[in-house]
């Protein structure tokens, strides 16, 4: 048994990623819900990053998370992010900003990884 009350560790997850293609949070959720639709089993009460790279137009953070989480899906990050209003309303509702693998290796590679991101919580760590 450890000394300590916790133990902090890394690990690797990989979660789905919804690419978001429209700045609208009604269409968003519409076409959530049809895809839903396709595979209840494997996409009920999952947990997601949502990727705003593609977004042109501003988002109305708020609106986007609420019709997101309406459908079931549990947001657990947002990756993509590159404008400071936005990151700073999305850390202002207390989600991560989060770098995709791909995102990292883009730079030193021109080589894609599919749809499905992993991400590091950290390194092996005593408190």
């Amino acid at each position: 048994m450890s000394n300590t009350p916790i133990e902090l560790k890394g690990s690797s997850f990989t979660l789905s990623v919804v690419h978001l293609h429209e700045a609208e949070p009604k269409v968003i959720h519409q076409a959530l819900e049809d895809k839903i639709a396709q595979a209840p089993a494997f996409l009920k009460h999952a947990p997601v990053v949502l990727n705003v790279s593609a977004l042109e137009d501003p988002v109305n953070w708020s609106a986007m998370h609420k019709a997101v989480s309406a459908t079931g899906l549990r947001v657990i990050g947002v990756s993509g992010c590159k404008d400071a209003q936005l990151k700073a309303e999305i850390e202002k509702m207390g989600l991560p900003i989060l770098t995709e693998g791909k995102e990292k290796s883009a730079a030193s590679s021109s080589r894609t990884t599919g749809s499905s991101a992993k991400y590091n919580a950290g390194h092996k760590k005593r408190v």
